[in-house]
């Protein structure tokens, strides 16, 4: 699944950027490495001879990006409406 997930979900997190994108493009693989190795050190620091430390990084990453998303939308949901506004006043 990660062959269709991957290419899609940098696709979308591209799509806003009409200008300087391979700048943008830069930026989203430099956060995925920097995030990729901070996530290996997190786990090589609670070694636990286990697989418990993974699990927790995991379930953390989970809950980063539904928290990261939840707020996006709703910033997403206030210029939406914001746009609206101003569409209403021109009419």
């Amino acid at each position: 699944g990660q062959g269709f997930t991957i290419p899609n979900s940098s696709a979308l997190a591209l799509a806003p950027f009409t200008r300087l994108t391979g700048s943008a493009s830069a930026l989203l693989g430099s956060l995925q490495l920097a995030m990729g190795a901070l996530a290996s050190a997190i786990v090589s620091v609670m070694h636990a001879h286990s697989e418990l430390p993974m699990i927790v990084v995991m379930v953390s990453c989970v809950v980063l990006s539904l928290v990261v998303y939840v707020l996006g939308n709703k910033r997403g949901e206030r210029q939406g409406n914001m746009e609206e506004a101003e569409l209403i006043e021109l009419i």
